[in-house]
């Protein structure tokens, strides 16, 4: 069975995990501006479908187990 065009497409999966002192905001901005603008004309690509997931460690809650 012969796959989709879309299937053979290239496409961008992120995965970043922050350390507890990294700043989401300026991640995404450093992400959206500079890792997401560059893999398009280096591959001659009009669009790069994208997928980004970011996990962001848990604040601690100050409470102590019950």
């Amino acid at each position: 069975m012969e796959g989709r065009a879309c299937d053979r497409e290239p496409r961008l999966w992120l995965d970043l995990e922050l350390t507890e002192d990294a700043d989401p905001v300026d991640v995404w901005r450093g992400v959206r501006e500079d890792g997401l603008a560059s893999p398009r004309p280096s591959l001659e690509l009009e669009r790069l479908p994208t997928v980004v997931r970011v996990t962001v460690p848990r604040r601690p809650t100050g409470r102590g187990p019950a």
